[in-house]
């Protein structure tokens, strides 16, 4: 991952969700860049990507979200 021109972490696991309908991805950065709306590219071998960081849509700690 990169901030700018500055490398600063690393995606260490990454999938699609197919209830947000969007890849989703757990990354190590620095406690400095981990504000929410925080934007970094991600350098793949297919192409550079836009990352930001986001709450965590998926953790649903009172089960409001049924299961189907």
């Amino acid at each position: 991952m990169f901030d700018d021109k500055e490398e600063i972490g690393y995606v260490t696991s990454k999938c699609f969700s197919p209830r947000l309908e969007k890849n989703i991805g757990y990354a190590f950065i620095p406690v400095g860049y981990a504000k929410e709306g925080t934007q970094f590219t991600i350098r793949s071998p297919y192409a550079d990507l836009k990352a930001k960081v986001v709450p965590m849509p998926f953790y649903d700690p009172k089960k409001k979200i049924p299961i189907k």
